[in-house]
C-alpha cells in the first residue's frame, strides 16, 4: 500500500476503512519515548527471531504469537488507542473459535491482514522490521553465527545516533534553523526524513565545493533533488 503523499502531508491513513493517525513528537515525548518504544514492538516482531521449526513457522503468522503473549497483546491494544484514536470500549475481541479478530470501529484487524497493518505503523514511525538471514542447522556453525550477530549488535549500539542527536541536527543542521515548536508538530517520519535531506543536502554542498575548486565532476555523486525523493 502506497502511503508516500500521507507521510509528506501528515495525512490519516485509511487502511481499509480503519483510519490510523500519525503520532506527532509532542505526543509521543509527553507519553514518554521508552514507554512509546515499547509500543511498536508487536509491530517490529517476526517469526525468525524465536527458535521454530521450518514447519511450524508454516502454520503461524506474526498476528498469532501476539494473541499468545499477554504483555505483548496488551502493548498491542494501548497502540491501537493512540492510532486510531479510540479507547478500549470501541476496541473489540472477537473469538470465532478459531482465531481471534479485533475489531476497531469500522476496521478489522486479523492474522491476514495484520502484517500489512504493521508495516504501515512501522512506515509512519520511520522503521521497519528487523531482517536476519536464517540461523545454519549446523549446530557448530549456529554458535559461531549467534556470536557474530552478538558482535554486530555491540558495534551497532554503540555507533547509533540518539533521538535527541537526531532532533539537534534537524534543528540546527544546514543553513536553516528549525523551531522547537515545529519539530513538536512533526511526526516520527517527518523528523528522520529531515535528518535524512539535512545530512544529505550537506554532502552535496560539501561535494559541489570540491567540484568548483577541483573541476572533478566525479566528486558529486547525486544531484540534490534525488535526495528528497520519498
Amino acid at each position: 500500500m502506497d502511503i508516500s503523499i500521507e507521510l509528506v502531508l501528515q495525512e490519516p491513513i485509511n487502511f481499509n476503512g480503519l483510519i490510523i493517525y500519525q503520532p506527532i513528537i509532542r505526543d509521543i515525548v509527553k507519553y514518554g519515548i521508552n514507554e512509546y518504544n515499547n509500543l511498536l514492538l508487536p509491530y517490529l516482531i517476526t517469526l525468525d527471531i524465536f527458535d521454530l521449526t521450518e514447519e511450524h513457522k508454516k502454520d503461524l503468522k506474526v498476528f498469532d504469537l501476539i494473541n499468545f503473549n499477554q504483555d505483548i497483546f496488551l502493548y498491542f491494544l494501548t497502540s491501537l488507542q493512540i492510532l486510531c484514536r479510540c479507547q478500549i470500549k470501541d476496541i473489540e475481541i472477537i473469538n470465532n473459535g478459531i482465531q481471534n479478530e479485533i475489531k476497531i470501529k469500522e476496521g478489522i484487524l486479523n492474522r491476514d491482514n495484520f502484517d500489512e497493518f504493521a508495516e504501515i505503523v512501522l512506515k509512519i514511525h520511520a522503521r521497519e522490521r528487523p531482517k536476519e538471514d536464517k540461523l545454519p542447522d549446523n549446530p557448530r556453525q549456529r554458535a559461531v553465527e549467534l556470536k557474530l550477530r552478538e558482535g554486530r549488535k555491540r558495534l551497532d549500539k554503540k555507533n547509533e545516533i540518539s533521538f535527541s542527536d537526531i532532533i539537534n541536527i534537524v534543528k540546527y543542521g544546514g543553513k536553516y534553523h528549525i523551531s522547537n515548536d515545529e519539530i513538536k508538530e512533526m511526526t516520527l517520519w517527518e523528523l528522520m526524513n529531515a535528518y535524512k535531506c539535512k545530512l544529505g543536502m550537506s554532502h552535496y554542498e560539501d561535494s559541489f565545493d570540491i567540484y568548483l575548486v577541483s573541476g572533478n565532476k566525479d566528486a558529486i555523486e547525486d544531484h540534490w533533488t534525488k535526495l528528497l525523493k520519498v
